[in-house]
Parts: C-alpha cells; sequence; structure tokens
C-alpha cells in the first residue's frame, strides 16, 4: 500500500506532465478549484466525461458512420464532446473537435474523415490520463486503501 504523500507526489507529477504536453488546460485548474467541499468531485467528474464522452462515440459509430460518414449529423455529437472537453479543460480535444468542425462546415468530407481519426486518438489519450488521474485520486481519497464507493448524487 503505497503512502498517501507519495500519492500525492505522483498525481502533482502526472498533472504537471499533462499540463506541460497540453493534454490538460487552465480549465482544469478551475475544477481542482472546486474540490475544496467535495473531495470527490474531480473523481466523479473526470468519470461521468469520459462516459459520456465514450456514449456519444458509440452513438456516432453505430447511428452515422454507416453505410458512410453522415457530416450533417455528427456535428452535434462533436460539439457536444467538445462543450464537454472545454468543461474539464482538455485544450487538446477541445481542438480536435474544433478541426472535425471546420471540415464539417465546408461539407469535405475526407477531411471530416482524418478530424474523427484524430479526434478519437485524441480522447483516448485524454481518457488514459483521467483514469490514471481518477486511480491516482481514489487511493489518495481512501488513504490508499481498497477503492471507497463515491457519493451518489440525487438528479
Amino acid at each position: 500500500m503505497a503512502d498517501v504523500s507519495v500519492l500525492k507526489h505522483e498525481l502533482t507529477d502526472l498533472l504537471a506532465e499533462n499540463f506541460k504536453n497540453g493534454i490538460l488546460g487552465n480549465q482544469y485548474k478551475l475544477i481542482q478549484n472546486l474540490r475544496s467541499d467535495d473531495a470527490w468531485f474531480i473523481v466523479v467528474a473526470l468519470k461521468m466525461f469520459c462516459n459520456d464522452t465514450e456514449q456519444r462515440f458509440r452513438e456516432i459509430d453505430e447511428k452515422h458512420m454507416k453505410p458512410y460518414m453522415d457530416i450533417i449529423a455528427i456535428p452535434i455529437y462533436v460539439e457536444l464532446i467538445k462543450g464537454s472537453s472545454l468543461c474539464v479543460g482538455s485544450d487538446k480535444l477541445t481542438e480536435a473537435c474544433r478541426g472535425f468542425m471546420r471540415n464539417s462546415y465546408t461539407k469535405n468530407i475526407l477531411g471530416c474523415q482524418k478530424a474523427m481519426t484524430v479526434l478519437i486518438r485524441e480522447f483516448n489519450r485524454v481518457k488514459d490520463v483521467f483514469q490514471k488521474i481518477i486511480e491516482v485520486g481514489i487511493n489518495i481519497l481512501s488513504g490508499a486503501g481498497p477503492e471507497p464507493a463515491p457519493p451518489t448524487y440525487n438528479i
């Protein structure tokens, strides 16, 4: 079992590395400031972001990629992904969304296909980083013991 101070240092290093390489941006810092009242806030927010974005990609794939890419229907999903990525401070993912939107506005099918590849690749990078943050965050919150249950929010 790792010491909580070691985990906090690991989290600090992980965040610094991802701010430096542009995966995370200033908005993420604002999210960190919101956690003062709820230690689980970041864990829950990042899990929701990853789950919701994966669901949007599944919907795009199932409804709008077969037999061809429907560049008229997909932008609404990409706008939702972009909004979410802005909220969690994922600057590179936000830029990948903008790239897709630029191509969809001009009805550039090849550009949309390339931009979708970049968008998916960037989401996978962000998801990997967020999963590491979530894992370390849970270990810190649990005192490096077994994973406690996050709070349930009545919505």
